[in-house]
Protein backbone atom coordinates (compact mmCIF):
# COMPACT_ATOMS: atom_id res chain seq x y z
CA UNK A 1 0.00 0.00 0.00
CA UNK A 2 1.43 3.18 -1.30
CA UNK A 3 0.43 5.87 1.76
CA UNK A 4 1.36 8.89 0.32
CA UNK A 5 -0.48 8.16 -2.53
CA UNK A 6 -3.58 7.29 -1.05
CA UNK A 7 -3.29 10.07 1.14
CA UNK A 8 -3.24 12.71 -1.75
CA UNK A 9 -6.03 14.68 -2.29
CA UNK A 10 -4.90 17.26 -5.05
CA UNK A 11 -2.43 17.48 -7.47
CA UNK A 12 -1.88 20.18 -10.28
CA UNK A 13 0.80 20.12 -13.21
CA UNK A 14 1.75 21.87 -16.10
CA UNK A 15 4.29 21.12 -18.74
CA UNK A 16 6.14 22.46 -21.46
CA UNK A 17 8.47 20.86 -24.54
CA UNK A 18 10.48 23.36 -25.87
CA UNK A 19 13.66 22.46 -27.55
CA UNK A 20 13.47 18.53 -26.90
CA UNK A 21 13.02 19.24 -23.55
CA UNK A 22 10.26 18.80 -21.06
CA UNK A 23 9.42 21.64 -18.40
CA UNK A 24 7.33 21.44 -15.63
CA UNK A 25 6.07 22.64 -12.31
CA UNK A 26 3.59 20.83 -10.37
CA UNK A 27 1.69 21.16 -6.71
CA UNK A 28 0.77 18.56 -4.47
CA UNK A 29 -1.40 18.32 -1.46
CA UNK A 30 -2.17 15.84 1.14
CA UNK A 31 -4.91 15.83 3.64
CA UNK A 32 -1.91 15.41 6.18
CA UNK A 33 1.41 16.54 6.86
CA UNK A 34 4.56 14.65 4.58
CA UNK A 35 7.42 13.69 6.21
CA UNK A 36 9.85 14.93 3.41
CA UNK A 37 12.72 12.21 3.79
CA UNK A 38 9.46 9.65 2.93
CA UNK A 39 8.63 12.01 -0.21
CA UNK A 40 12.78 11.95 -1.38
CA UNK A 41 12.69 8.45 -0.93
CA UNK A 42 10.25 8.08 -2.91
CA UNK A 43 11.10 9.98 -5.47
CA UNK A 44 14.70 8.24 -5.47
CA UNK A 45 12.92 4.67 -5.89
CA UNK A 46 10.33 5.50 -8.99
CA UNK A 47 13.34 7.71 -10.52
CA UNK A 48 15.29 3.99 -9.90
CA UNK A 49 12.62 1.75 -11.24
CA UNK A 50 12.30 4.18 -14.29
CA UNK A 51 16.10 3.04 -14.88
CA UNK A 52 17.36 6.56 -14.22
CA UNK A 53 18.74 6.47 -10.84
CA UNK A 54 19.43 9.24 -8.58
CA UNK A 55 23.57 9.97 -9.24
CA UNK A 56 23.18 13.41 -7.35
CA UNK A 57 20.92 14.82 -4.88
CA UNK A 58 21.47 18.48 -3.04
CA UNK A 59 20.13 20.36 -0.44
CA UNK A 60 19.01 23.67 -1.30
CA UNK A 61 17.44 26.65 0.93
CA UNK A 62 14.64 28.41 -1.38
CA UNK A 63 13.25 31.21 0.89
CA UNK A 64 14.43 29.91 3.98
CA UNK A 65 12.64 26.61 3.12
CA UNK A 66 14.84 23.79 3.04
CA UNK A 67 14.00 21.96 -0.59
CA UNK A 68 15.99 18.73 -2.43
CA UNK A 69 17.43 18.73 -6.26
CA UNK A 70 18.01 15.35 -7.51
CA UNK A 71 19.87 14.76 -11.09
CA UNK A 72 20.35 12.12 -13.03
CA UNK A 73 23.00 12.80 -15.59
CA UNK A 74 24.50 10.50 -18.41
CA UNK A 75 26.89 11.94 -21.22
CA UNK A 76 24.95 8.93 -23.28
CA UNK A 77 23.20 11.11 -25.85
CA UNK A 78 20.27 7.89 -25.86
CA UNK A 79 20.10 8.46 -22.28
CA UNK A 80 17.21 10.85 -20.47
CA UNK A 81 18.32 13.17 -17.96
CA UNK A 82 16.75 14.85 -15.93
CA UNK A 83 16.50 17.73 -12.66
CA UNK A 84 14.20 18.35 -10.07
CA UNK A 85 13.38 20.34 -7.37
CA UNK A 86 11.16 20.41 -4.84
CA UNK A 87 10.15 21.87 -1.53
CA UNK A 88 7.94 20.14 0.75
CA UNK A 89 5.96 22.44 3.46
CA UNK A 90 3.43 20.75 5.78
CA UNK A 91 0.98 18.94 3.25
CA UNK A 92 1.70 20.45 0.15
CA UNK A 93 4.93 19.62 -2.05
CA UNK A 94 5.68 21.88 -5.09
CA UNK A 95 8.49 20.60 -7.60
CA UNK A 96 9.96 21.52 -10.71
CA UNK A 97 11.56 18.98 -12.90
CA UNK A 98 13.25 19.47 -16.15
CA UNK A 99 13.66 16.17 -18.69
CA UNK A 100 15.60 16.12 -22.00
CA UNK A 101 19.07 15.23 -23.32
CA UNK A 102 22.67 15.27 -22.04
CA UNK A 103 22.64 18.84 -22.95
CA UNK A 104 19.92 20.28 -20.39
CA UNK A 105 23.07 20.05 -17.41
CA UNK A 106 24.68 23.28 -19.08
CA UNK A 107 21.64 24.51 -20.78
CA UNK A 108 21.27 28.20 -20.06
CA UNK A 109 17.17 27.77 -20.50
CA UNK A 110 17.19 25.43 -18.18
CA UNK A 111 19.34 27.10 -15.37
CA UNK A 112 16.84 30.16 -15.96
CA UNK A 113 13.72 27.62 -15.62
CA UNK A 114 15.45 26.21 -12.25
CA UNK A 115 16.31 29.62 -11.30
CA UNK A 116 12.81 31.12 -11.32
CA UNK A 117 12.07 28.56 -9.05
CA UNK A 118 11.04 30.48 -5.24
CA UNK A 119 8.56 30.88 -2.98
CA UNK A 120 6.44 33.87 -2.04
CA UNK A 121 6.38 35.19 0.62
CA UNK A 122 2.85 33.97 1.84
CA UNK A 123 3.92 30.23 1.19
CA UNK A 124 6.18 29.38 4.27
Amino acid sequence: MDTEQDDLTRSVEARVDYEQTLFAIYWQEWSSAQIEEVLDASCREGMRAAGMAVNRETCLVMSGVLAHEFVHKSDDPDDVNYILRHVVMGKEMIAVKVIGGHGIHNSPTVRRFLDSFALLRGAR
